[in-house]
């Protein structure tokens, strides 16, 4: 017995890509059809053919590896399917749930010569028309309307069988079949056959149910000529505001501007009278403002006219007032302005008016608009730009020309927070304002510089005012409203900014500046935001305005040494001074106080006293001498004498080392004083500084190598010429093997081995050459060895490594802590023989 082709068909392989049914409906329709309430679908009865069983486990097989897209039907397996399945198996296939899915991929799939196929989707003495009332059916004959070319013969009947069910389908509201095969035939139908379809319909547009809006809406876009137009409009005559509330405008505007414009004059004949009615309307109010879009501009006064008495109520609706924002956006004269101009404050207030108000301050835009707004706001915007509801206004005032909004910087800018600055474009306002206005805006402001510095945004406006100064009336207005809080200004956090630029007004000006903060120079040297005012001033200010500065502070010097702010003012006044009487004034205040002021955070202070002249800063050495062993181990103390040294000249350097020689063993185990013996190593230029420092550690290598605070030193200590560093060597070879080995020490030896001459090396490395593998397998002694490896590079000096590796490499490569040593040897030499890379395992 022959398979049938169904059974025989080859499911594999070509997978084909299907479009969407509805791929070239625009994204609004889509929309509309995506909202689409769906309707309820009606139940119809299937009665199974006899035989499908067998069939129906292939078709199930199939379907489940489609929808899980593992596979695509190719052209053999379409064919196989309709050539494999009688006439009613193929109907009861499209009316199943889940066959019917299968039965779309199958008529989207086919292919011309398939075509003729079509009519076993419709067996003969079968009522067709169930076919399009069933839900799952209805999408078959959707595909095959798609699918299939409109004129083609094996759809004829199809056709007339919608064509006799059109008017009992527009009228049902409990199938979702029917319809969806209506809107489809629409979209591919003929003119003539839409000419035929709307005759029979043109007693139903007015009374479609609210779900078969999408049927209306297909032959409205679809309508082509006269005869179209004239059956849609007598059909929607009279019902015309009813119509211009559906929830679907698309297709209104489809009516009111696709149609000839003669439709559009007499229905708008219809609207007007509702006009206030439909403005109010949830979706009414947005087929009013799609008029107003649409229509020719001349007449959208109409449209205000009809509106006007009702243009407040309209405003404060919730609805309404989308309207009223669309008359505002198109309406070339201030009509509706002049009306809602008084009441812009209480519009701006409510939920929906609000947004009335902002439309009608963002839309002026020439002198007229802005004069009528600036009068109705002028004297009542400050009372209430505090509020969060009112702030609006004030940000849009601001940006009108200062010839209308200048009164506002006076009564606005002083209330608004930082947040509220961040969102007013002043940088532009102050940029575009004329010489007079500048004087407006400095005077209106400059009273409030403080408040207005305290924020982030605030300061920039401040900082952008004091830049655009340059005439003598804004430095003295400037001042005038600084006048009793110049002190408080400075210690805002955005004083950095604009201090400076105040700083530089003309001496006249800056005179009335200092000659406030006077009195106040300790307080702002101990304030965090002060420091930085106080900086600017000792930067800006004259040797004689120094002077003043340096009077009024000498008392305090002490107590400013040891503050965390104050310690940069008294670096920066020592810095600053270069006349006599400066010198004199500093050095009166603190003869006497220097081992406090070392021992202080104010080290650097120090660097710049033995910079004045000898009879200015004598004293300071003469205090620093006696306490120098004290002081190099404190934890200030010890960068003071650091920064000492460093800035003494040769003769203060001497003393300094002659004074601290008997101590340099204490000092270099020391955790601070190691450091001044570091940097006394360094600065040393001369052979008698070599001598010195030499003599006085001659004895003590071995107890230097065992500190832990010493190890840098002792580096430093190897770059002087030979003659005053190898003792260092020579104290340390006879127990270099035992020193490696220490874990104190280890660091020490390797610094020493790293920084010695090459002379000095070969010493070493002859001392290790007996305790070679000794070494290597120490946890710190492989250190050394690993430095020894790679400093020593002379020709002897390799020999001897290549000897010593060539005898212990083996056993070395074979150890925990040897391999690093053998590692070490190998990328010094990379070119080293089989022996040892042949033992040798990375780590």
């Amino acid at each position: 017995m022959a398979k049938s082709p169904l059974i025989s068909s080859p499911f594999q392989q070509n997978r084909v890509q299907f479009d969407r049914i509805d791929h070239f409906r625009s994204y609004s329709v889509q929309k509309m059809e995506n909202n689409e309430k769906k309707p309820k679908t009606k139940s119809i009865p299937l009665v199974i053919p006899p035989g499908w069983e067998p069939k129906e486990k292939v078709l199930n097989r199939l379907w489940k590896e489609i929808e899980s897209g593992e596979r695509e039907l190719n052209l053999a397996e379409i064919e196989g399917i309709l050539t494999g399945l009688t006439s009613e198996e193929i109907r009861y296939a499209c009316l199943h749930q889940r066959y019917s899915k299968l039965m779309i991929r199958v008529v989207k799939g086919m292919e011309t010569k398939s075509i003729p196929y079509i009519l076993k989707f419709f067996p003969p003495n079968k009522d067709s028309k169930v076919m399009f009332e069933s839900a799952d059916g209805g999408k078959v004959v959707t595909a095959i309307l798609s699918r299939v070319p409109f004129d083609h013969r094996a759809i004829a009947f199809l056709k007339d069988e919608i064509m006799k069910e059109a008017v009992n389908i527009s009228k049902s509201e409990g199938t979702s079949g029917g319809v969806l095969t209506l809107q489809k035939f629409i979209e591919e139908c003929d003119e003539d056959t839409l000419t035929q379809l709307l005759v029979l319909l043109k007693n139903e547009i007015a009374r479609l149910p609210e779900e078969n809006h999408l049927l209306l809406f297909k032959l409205m876009e679809r309508s082509r000529n006269t005869k179209h137009y004239d059956i849609i409009y007598r059909g929607l005559k009279g019902r015309m505001v009813q119509f211009c509330k559906h929830k679907y405008t698309k297709m209104i505007s489809v009516f009111l501007f696709d149609f000839p414009p003669q439709y559009l004059e007499d229905s708008l004949d219809e609207i007007f009278p509702h006009l206030k009615e439909l403005s109010m309307d949830p979706t009414g109010c947005t087929t009013v403002q799609a008029i107003i879009d649409g229509v020719d501009p001349n007449k959208v006064q109409v449209f205000v006219d009809k509106l006007f008495p009702h243009i407040l109520e309209l405003s404060h609706h919730q609805f309404g007032h989308f309207v009223v924002q669309k008359l505002i956006q198109v309406c070339s004269s201030n009509k509706i302005l002049d009306e809602l101009a008084p009441h812009l404050i209480e519009l701006y207030t409510h939920e929906s008016g609000t947004f009335v108000a902002q439309e009608l301050m963002r839309r002026c835009n020439d002198p007229e608009q802005y004069k009528i707004l600036a009068e109705a706001l002028k004297g009542k915007v400050g009372k209430i730009s505090h509020e969060d509801s009112y702030k609006g206004i004030a940000f849009k005032l601001l940006d009108f020309p200062l010839k209308y909004s200048s009164f506002a910087f006076q009564e606005v800018l002083p209330q608004f927070s930082d947040d509220d600055l961040k969102n007013i474009s002043m940088d532009t306002t102050i940029e575009r304002a004329s010489a007079a206005q500048l004087v407006r805006i400095i005077e209106s402001l400059s009273p409030h510089f403080v408040e207005l510095s305290s924020s982030l945004w605030g300061s920039l406006v401040v900082q952008k005012l004091i830049e655009k100064c340059n005439e003598p009336i804004h430095y003295l207005i400037i001042l005038k409203g600084l006048r009793g809080k110049i002190v408080q200004f400075c210690k805002s956090k955005s004083s950095k900014f604009f201090v400076p630029k105040i700083l530089e007004f003309p001496p006249q000006y800056y005179d009335i500046f200092i000659k406030e903060i006077n009195t106040h120079l300790k307080e702002l040297s101990m304030d965090v935001n002060g420091i930085v005012s106080m900086q600017n001033v000792i930067k800006k200010s004259s040797q004689e305005q120094l002077t003043s500065v340096l009077r009024e502070l000498s008392p305090h010097f002490l107590e400013l040494s040891t503050h965390q702010f104050g310690n940069l003012v008294l670096f920066d006044l020592s810095k600053s001074c270069s006349t006599p009487i400066n010198y004199r004034i500093m050095s009166d205040a603190l003869r006497g106080k220097i081992v406090q002021l070392c021992k202080s955070k104010s080290y650097t202070t120090l660097g710049y006293l033995l910079r004045f002249p000898p009879e200015h800063c004598n004293f300071v050495m003469e205090e620093i001498l006696p306490n120098l062993k004290k002081l190099s181990m404190d934890a200030n103390g010890c960068l003071s004498i650091q920064s000492v040294i460093e800035k003494a000249d040769d003769q203060r350097f001497g003393e300094i080392l002659r004074n601290i020689s008997p101590h340099l063993l204490d000092l270099f185990t020391h955790e601070y004083g190691s450091y001044v013996v570091k940097k006394l190593i360094s600065e040393s230029k001369e052979p008698l500084h070599y001598e010195i420092i030499s003599n006085g550690l001659k004895g003590t290598t071995i107890e230097l190598c065992k500190s832990r605070f010493s190890n840098v030193a002792l580096k430093h200590l190897l770059g002087f010429p030979p003659k005053y560093s190898d003792f260092v060597v020579d104290e340390v070879l006879p127990n270099l093997p035992a020193l490696s080995m220490d874990v104190n020490a280890t660091l020490a030896i390797q610094n020493i081995v790293g920084n010695a001459n090459t002379e000095q090396k070969g010493r070493l490395l002859n001392r290790c050459t007996d305790h070679f593998y000794e070494l290597s397998v120490n946890k710190f002694g492989t250190f050394v060895l690993q430095k020894l490896i790679s400093s020593c590079t002379s020709p002897s000096q390799t020999t001897i490594i290549k000897g010593l590796m060539r005898v212990h490499g083996k056993k070395m490569s074979q150890n925990a802590f040897g391999c690093y040593a053998v590692e070490e040897y190998l990328k010094t030499y990379p070119s080293e023989p089989s022996f040892i890379t042949q033992h040798y395992r990375p780590k």
